[in-house]
C-alpha cells in the first residue's frame, strides 16, 4: 500500500469509529450502560484508595 492509500483507509476507519460514536451518544441504553460502568469504575477506585489529585491519579 502507498502512501496515499494508507491515509484514506485511516481516514475511513476514523469516519466510521465517529459515526458510531455518534449514533451511541444518541442511545439512551447505551449512555445508560456507560454511566453506570463509569460510577462501577470510579467506586471501586474510591474503595481502594485511589483518588485524583490536579488531574493525576495518586494512591494514598
Amino acid at each position: 500500500m502507498n502512501e496515499i492509500a494508507v491515509r484514506q483507509q485511516i481516514k475511513a476507519e476514523r469516519e466510521q469509529r465517529l459515526a458510531e460514536l455518534k449514533r451511541k451518544v444518541h442511545d439512551e441504553v447505551y449512555l445508560s450502560w456507560a454511566i453506570q460502568r463509569i460510577a462501577q469504575v470510579m467506586s471501586a477506585e474510591i474503595i481502594q484508595g485511589y483518588g485524583v489529585t490536579d488531574g493525576r491519579r495518586t494512591q494514598g
